[in-house]
């Protein structure tokens, strides 16, 4: 008779008919199995966090010191009183691109030092580096279309401001 088992029950659901009226013993596949569970609860009742080994594969969140998250602070308490002091110039078409520029610059301390990229896998920096480029990408291309046409708009501003005087 072929035994099948019942998942996490540990017991067969068809057994010999001898043990059915038992029903105490199982088969040997259910022994093993009710074995393997005592040694993983016994492993888990044993668990101390204090054990682990300071190995590469175990992940600590990394503790920054207080004078760099200090320094962090005050560029960015820097960069965005650049940012309103960009605002104060007229540059032209540079106004928007010097903007953006200060927010990325502002945007990546935030998350290199406050959200700990820095000292993360590299390939968590590779992912955030190709969503800003694919941002870049996205900005540019929205700011080229709204060059090109920047001397229709020019020219509906003239003509509302010729019809209103």
């Amino acid at each position: 008779m072929i035994a099948r088992r019942s998942r996490g029950r540990g017991r067969c659901r068809r057994v010999a008919p001898a043990m059915r009226e038992r029903n105490s013993a199982a088969c040997g596949d259910c022994e093993y199995q009710a074995a393997r569970s005592s040694r993983r609860k016994k492993e888990m009742s044993e668990h101390s966090h204090d054990k682990h080994d300071s190995s590469a594969s175990a992940h600590y969140a990394h503790v920054v010191p207080l004078p760099v998250l200090l320094a962090v602070f005050i560029a960015l308490m820097l960069l965005t009183f650049l940012t309103v002091a960009a605002t104060w110039f007229d540059l032209g078409r540079w106004n928007v691109w010097i903007a953006l520029i200060i927010a990325t610059i502002k945007a990546a301390l935030v998350v290199l030092y406050f959200m700990h990229l820095r000292y993360d896998h590299p390939f968590n920096a590779v992912v955030f580096l190709s969503a800003l480029l694919t941002l870049l990408l996205f900005i540019a291309l929205a700011l080229l279309d709204s060059t090109t046409y920047q001397p229709d708009i020019r020219a509906l501003q003239e003509t509302m401001r010729n019809a209103g005087s």
